[in-house]
């Protein structure tokens, strides 16, 4: 198994049709990490994000959402601009390993791809037991969307997912605003829990 170690530096972003693709850079990242536990957890490289299944949530009629996360909601009611973004969280912004994570300055953050993990799988399925034996973050470990800006670089939204546990999972939106130069998380909403 190999784990990598990194030292990083911050990338600019790319800018497509009016909106930026981000690197993780560390400010984001902490502002993320104050909001989510992501405290000894190692970073898994490969990730996708269901436009589909976000695009029901977000536009649908039905009010179980709603009522579950209004603070949420009244953001994307407010503001169109946080809507429009997370309806172009697709798959082509899938984190690809150090294609996002390694633009970023953390220290001593273990990396895993598709790889490293695969010595973990069985066929009941991944063992947890294994890996909490084996790897240098025996805690789990999470998987994040590229960050989505806006075409001013004020707001944006990212997906993470966290997997500390055969049932022990789960993965939000969260909703960041650049206030004062300081970037916070405004809002969140559990997308799946197990």
């Amino acid at each position: 198994m190999k784990s990598i170690i990194v030292i990083l530096t911050i990338f600019t972003s790319i800018s497509c049709s009016g909106q930026s693709f981000a690197p993780l850079d560390s400010a984001i990242f902490n502002s993320i990490t104050d909001s989510i536990y992501l405290k000894d957890l190692a970073f898994y490289s490969v990730s996708y994000t269901n436009k589909d299944d976000i695009e029901s949530m977000i536009t649908s009629s039905d009010t179980w959402y709603r009522k579950r996360f209004p603070v949420f909601f009244s953001h994307l009611d407010n503001n169109d601009k946080w809507k429009q973004l997370l309806l172009n969280l697709d798959n082509d912004t899938s984190v690809t390993h150090h294609e996002q994570i390694t633009n970023a300055k953390f220290n001593d953050l273990v990396i895993y791809d598709e790889d490293d993990l695969k010595s973990y799988r069985d066929s009941s399925g991944f063992n947890w037991t294994e890996y909490r034996k084996l790897s240098p973050s025996p805690e789990g470990f999470f998987q994040i969307s590229k960050v989505h800006l806006s075409e001013n670089k004020d707001i944006g939204v990212v997906k993470i997912c966290r997997y500390n546990d055969a049932l022990a999972a789960d993965s939000c939106l969260l909703l960041l605003e650049k206030k004062n130069g300081t970037w916070a998380v405004v809002s969140s909403m559990l997308l799946w829990l197990s």
